[in-house]
């Protein structure tokens, strides 16, 4: 191939050209600092780039933003915490104090005052917050734990639940001496019923079995139905095959001695979710011998949702005596038949026109009217277990995949609603119970348990995730620092007048958590009802009042013994007053030993409260130590993304300006190579 001047010409400016756009290239990256300015400079360093840009985006977010919020969420809670720890070790000093010894009256008002005022300060704490969210109320941050001020509130079944360790010896006095009645006025006793020779005797220390609720000064709900209701567990066994699920459970007797046995079948839907289609239920006689069988079976129909569910109950023979038929709508409305034949044959039926609280209303062919428990129910709860039942209190809770988690039977007592508003002896009346009965003291927010009673509910097995005592009542009248009953319970707001606004709360696990890193989250709130327990201001409050009793008993010993100086008195009155004064000295002897035993009792009590504050401190302090050791791992993820990024995008400036160097040597020399192939032509030849 023939080379000629013009062309060694043109390569050698196409070359130069080249070298110039290199140079251009340096230069302009040592001016911005980036290999590349667009992403055509060089695809594969800029989708690097992108990804690095992102991954440092989250990393900083999760180290700059969540991190710091949460552990500033957390220190809010672990100032709270510790100043409620504080003020729970100080309460209980002072129930240390008052349990070892005795006490003039003056340095008993110093720990009565100090009582009164570490229960507001308890109470304070719970109404902490960051950033303007109280937090310890779950996900309700724009509320407060207590009321701010007295309100009159309608909440309706505050629902709490106890089990069998709930159930609590009380020390009662009764037949206490009032003080204008007996000692002021008692010149005037001769025209009352008090039998002067019987005061001293009616004075008693009497012990009764009582479940405390969370408030006092509770509705006074009188003439309406009252009932607790408690539950006994059974056992009860699963077996799945494929989509089918059968429920086998057993009650026995104190023996042994099989008194029932129910089987529940269900079945899995298109959904996944278990649906009741049978139930058969079998009892049997002391013997072991069946006695009746119900059986229910449930349908549902594909296309309208309605559910009807038929329950046929024979008796030994086989023989039908009683057939209900109901069908629920996808409206929740329900309309059935009953039908009960006697031994005689005779047929009586009704009607089921409605539904009342989950209860079915059945009215019989002269228009009584009565309630009816569900046949049989399955329901899908909020954590994906399930609650099966036959309709006769007896259910069972299976997890989503169908284990049975526990199975108990449930009962109801009924309750007697009981006011000490009218004095002494409708207080003593309300603590003096009959062995099967049970007295709601709404004043006092008490349940005061008969003989029987007591042994029933303290025998209760604990059940696996359900309390096995309920009971729910009614409260108005709210105090400025009394919990709200929302943070704790189930329960219904019904303040106002429009139903529509009713609110229903439900208690529950709320849970706060923050993503504190990639597919890691932590859980940065701790709920009032972790630390700040209703029974704290209860018992200071129980402390005070046998505080107080034993001011009020020392007055009026003192004010007796007083009456007794007068030189003018008759001797019928100095009898009177003897008399008087022997059962006040019993009261106080009483009120005195009562307070020093809540004393003593109060040091175990509280240490406990304060373990429960420790204990919350130490998860705050863990959850803390956690997220400090996320913290340092983001600190070095961080950094070593960034330097990713700046190696991928950032030019070396040394690099730079050595190749920028070079560049320009090889331009010159380009230059000055050019130059020389220029001036060749054929006149040089000639």
């Amino acid at each position: 191939m023939r080379i000629t001047n013009s062309i060694m010409h043109r390569n050698s400016l196409t070359n130069m050209n080249k070298n110039k756009v290199y140079l251009d290239k340096l230069n302009t990256q040592q001016v911005t600092g980036k290999k590349i300015n667009r992403p055509s400079d060089d695809p594969i360093v800029a989708i690097r780039a992108l990804r690095l840009r992102s991954s440092l985006a989250q990393v900083t977010q999760f180290h700059d933003k969540n991190v710091k919020d949460a552990d500033a969420w957390l220190d809010a809670t672990r100032g709270a915490v510790d100043k409620t720890k504080e003020i729970l070790e100080s309460i209980k000093a002072n129930f240390t104090n008052g349990a070892n010894g005795t006490h003039t009256p003056e340095s008993r008002k110093a720990i009565l005052d100090a009582l009164k005022a570490a229960r507001d300060q308890v109470y304070a704490n719970s109404d902490a917050d960051y950033a303007d969210r109280t937090i310890f109320t779950g996900y309700r941050t724009a509320s407060k734990v207590t009321f701010q001020k007295d309100e009159m509130v309608a909440y309706k079944d505050i629902t709490e639940g106890f089990n069998a360790s709930d159930l609590e010896a009380l020390k009662y006095i009764s037949g206490k001496l009032d003080k204008k009645t007996h000692i002021v006025d008692y010149d005037k006793l001769a025209g009352t019923n008090i039998d002067i020779d019987e005061v001293e005797n009616s004075v008693q220390d009497n012990t009764v079995t009582r479940i405390r609720l969370s408030y006092d000064d509770l509705d006074k709900a009188f003439g309406q139905a009252k009932n607790l209701i408690y539950r006994e567990s059974f056992k009860a066994t699963s077996v799945v095959n494929g989509n089918s699920l059968t429920v086998t459970s057993r009650k026995e007797d104190a023996d042994g001695a099989l008194q029932e046995e129910v089987s529940y079948e269900l079945s899995r839907g298109k959904d996944g979710k278990y649906e009741l289609s049978k139930v058969t239920r079998t009892e049997y006689d002391a013997a072991g011998n069946p006695t009746a069988t119900t059986t229910t079976d449930v349908k549902t129909d594909a296309t309208t949702g309605a559910v009807t569910v038929t329950e046929t109950r024979t008796d030994a023979n086989g023989t039908q005596i009683r057939e209900t038929v109901t069908t629920e709508n996808a409206n929740g409305g329900v309309t059935g038949t009953v039908t009960i034949t006697d031994a005689a044959g005779a047929v009586t039926t009704g009607t089921i026109t409605g539904k009342s609280d989950g209860k079915f209303i059945v009215e019989d062919a002269t228009g009584n009217t009565s309630e009816m428990d569900p046949l049989a129910v399955c329901t899908v709860n909020e954590d994906g277990t399930y609650t099966i039942g036959n309709g006769s209190g007896d259910f069972a809770t299976l997890t989503a995949s169908g284990k049975v988690k526990n199975a108990y039977a449930e009962k109801t007592l009924d309750v007697t609603v009981t006011s000490i508003a009218d004095g002494a002896d409708a207080k003593d009346a309300a603590y003096k119970v009959g062995d099967d009965d049970i007295h709601f003291i709404p004043e006092t927010g008490e349940l005061i348990l008969g003989t029987n009673v007591a042994n029933t509910l303290s025998g209760l097995k604990n059940i696996d995730g359900i309390d096995t005592i309920e009971f729910a009542y009614d409260k108005s009248d709210w105090r400025k620092g009394d919990l709200r009953p929302e943070h704790y319970f189930d329960c219904k707001d019904q303040t106002d007048p429009d139903e529509r606004k009713w609110i229903n709360y439900t208690s529950h696990d709320q849970e706060i958590c923050y993503d504190v890193s990639a597919n890691q989250s932590m859980r940065v709130n701790t709920l009032a009802s972790d630390i700040f327990l209703h029974a704290i201001g209860r018992d200071i409050d129980e402390m005070v009042g046998a505080i107080e009793d034993v001011y009020a008993a020392e007055d009026k010993v003192e004010t007796i013994e007083n009456k007794l100086k007068d030189t003018s008195l008759s001797d019928d009155d100095k009898a009177v007053l003897n008399k008087l004064l022997d059962a006040a000295k019993k009261e106080l002897t009483y009120v005195s030993d009562k307070m020093q035993k809540m004393f003593e009792h109060g040091q175990t009590t509280f240490e406990g409260y304060v373990h429960t504050a420790t204990l919350a401190g130490e998860q705050v302090g863990d959850r803390q130590a956690r997220l400090g050791l996320v913290e340092d791992r983001l600190l070095e993820l961080k950094t070593t993304v960034q330097e990713l990024a700046d190696n991928n995008e950032n030019v070396d400036e040394i690099s730079i300006m050595t190749d920028i160097k070079q560049a320009e040597l090889a331009y010159e020399a380009a230059l000055m190579a050019t130059a020389k192939i220029a001036q060749q032509s054929l006149l040089n030849y000639l």
